[in-house]
């Protein structure tokens, strides 16, 4: 029994070097660790009780009193470190030293959150054994939020321990923030708050610019309504197959707009609270009384988004005539600077610059459009308004408009006579005047650039929302620089970093070791002299 009490003691080290190895394999949160620390605790527990007299002893005997003071000692000191750091996280007062600000607010944010007069509630789906820069990143910033106001109320939540709020939430990744006040909520997805110079490769972290958005949606901004033409083959918001359109419309969902559709067979009237209509390809005829309606709405200053493609029914023009420019049956081609592995009539088209597109030049980004057409300006003689028209995109000198249909179907398209040349618009907003009375009117000569399978490529979805938050008078949503920029990121894995943790405490037990050695020697050279 006196073997099995003093080998015991040797589990001690033992027990933790193997507490320090599950740590950092596995991490604090792992079951396996768990199921191990709680293991190692009645080990240690059974230890103690086997050897309750030498711990007694160690704590009577005079000779041994010396050692024990220096054990107290230290763990007071080591205990005092602990209660500083605790106490020093809770006083409100932080210092950014990182180079691009990660974490400094801007006037605009504070502002926001100082006019803030109810709760907002502040949801970050993040798995507690996941460990990643950016959520570090989402997780900082979101607490600096919190910091400056009383009425943001954050809480983080494990999307895996805790399911079913997740699926009340509609979470659909981790890392998702969902901000939530009376008036609805919004979801902001972790990918929203990265973004990447495509010639650099550099890392744009503007978690602020999106955080401080979708705050100003949900307390400042009423909802803007918006009803998608439907009826004639048009886009469909609710189809969720690879060429359908659902994620784009959940994306707009997320930006404080309410979709609806607009089919003149059931709704007679465009209604009165409608903001814009999106018009998306299509394919059949608009009947007179429909056009009729639809220029009426502009007349009364009522604003309209045409997505065009090659088989777009021909009745839009009675709508675009009234903004300035036409649409004739065509297929942009490029002959120079396309993707090989996409063939010509891929489009990666040129940025004009324009308030929709500053940004976009700036952080020179680009924008994926297959199957694009141009649209044309009407010659002055023919405008019938006052127009103000701003194209956004444009194609090289070498592309052009083909034409014919049967080199379309043929796939052998050729430069003639007859074709568009180039350099071709593909993209317009057009602000237009009638009896004093504004509208503004978007076309792009595309519509499967923001379907499902491309909405999420480079930046499509970004310069969709920007000709959307024009069309609605939103200008101050469009093109807000990156609060932080320039940031090349690297990644640590969770071993690594929790590697890193344990190498923090080599210099404390470097400390510690001497003191034990010497306390070993000096306990010899008792027992020495005692002989």
């Amino acid at each position: 029994m006196e073997k099995l009490k003093k080998y015991s003691l040797f589990l001690i080290p033992v027990i933790l070097i193997l507490s320090i190895v599950f740590y950092i394999i596995w991490g604090a949160y792992s079951l396996y660790t768990q199921v191990f620390f709680i293991v190692a605790f009645i080990i240690l527990v059974i230890i103690g009780i086997l050897n309750y007299k030498f711990i007694l002893e160690l704590i009577t005997k005079t000779s041994s009193i010396k050692k024990f003071l220096f054990f107290i000692q230290f763990v007071f000191l080591f205990c005092g470190l602990i209660f500083a750091y605790l106490f020093l996280s809770t006083i409100n007062f932080k210092i950014d030293f990182t180079k691009e600000r990660l974490y400094s607010l801007s006037k605009e944010t504070l502002k926001v959150l100082n006019n803030l007069t109810n709760d907002v509630n502040i949801y970050f789906f993040k798995p507690s054994s996941m460990s990643d820069p950016v959520l570090d990143y989402i997780d900082n910033l979101l607490k600096r939020y919190k910091e400056k106001s009383k009425y943001i109320k954050l809480k983080t939540i494990d999307p895996i321990q805790n399911r079913t709020m997740a699926l009340d939430y509609d979470v659909k990744e981790n890392g998702s923030i969902v901000f939530e006040t009376e008036r609805g909520k919004i979801i902001v997805s972790p990918r929203k708050v990265l973004d990447q110079n495509m010639e650099t490769e550099e890392i744009y972290y503007k978690g602020e610019e999106v955080f401080t958005k979708t705050i100003k949606n949900l307390t400042l901004y009423k909802p803007r309504n918006v009803y998608i033409l439907q009826g004639h083959g048009e886009i469909n918001p609710f189809d969720k197959s690879f060429y359908g359109y659902r994620t784009l419309f959940e994306s707009l969902q997320q930006e404080n707009i309410k979709l609806r559709e607009l089919n003149f067979l059931k709704t007679p009237e465009i209604p009165e609270e409608c903001n814009l209509i999106i018009i998306g390809n299509p394919k059949n005829d608009l009947s007179p009384e429909e056009l009729d309606k639809i220029n009426l709405f502009m007349d009364n200053g009522g604003n309209v988004l045409l997505m065009l493609e090659y088989e777009t029914s021909f009745t839009v023009n009675d709508i675009l005539s009234k903004a300035g420019v036409f649409y004739l049956e065509n297929l942009v081609v490029e002959d120079e600077g396309y993707l090989p592995q996409l063939g010509r009539a891929t489009i990666v088209p040129n940025f004009i610059n324009h308030e929709i597109t500053k940004n976009l030049i700036n952080n020179r980004k680009i924008i994926l459009m297959p199957t694009t057409v141009a649209i044309l300006e009407m010659p002055e003689k023919d405008k019938k308004y006052n127009y103000e028209i701003s194209p956004l995109l444009t194609t090289s000198k070498t592309a052009w408009g083909e034409v014919s249909k049967e080199e379309i179907k043929a796939n052998k398209v050729k430069f003639d006579k007859k074709d568009l040349k180039g350099p071709l618009n593909l993209a317009y907003v057009i602000k237009r005047k009638y009896e004093n009375i504004e509208s503004r009117i978007g076309i792009i000569g595309d519509t499967d650039f923001v379907n499902n399978a491309n909405i999420d490529k480079y930046s499509n979805f970004e310069f969709f929302i920007n000709v959307l938050n024009y069309l609605l008078g939103r200008e101050e949503e469009i093109g807000i620089s990156p609060k932080v920029s320039g940031i090349k990121a690297f990644k640590l894995s969770g071993t690594e970093k929790r590697l890193l943790q344990i190498l923090a405490f080599i210099p404390l037990i470097i400390f510690i070791l001497p003191g034990i050695i010497v306390i070993i020697q000096r306990k010899k050279l008792y027992k020495a002299k005692d002989k």
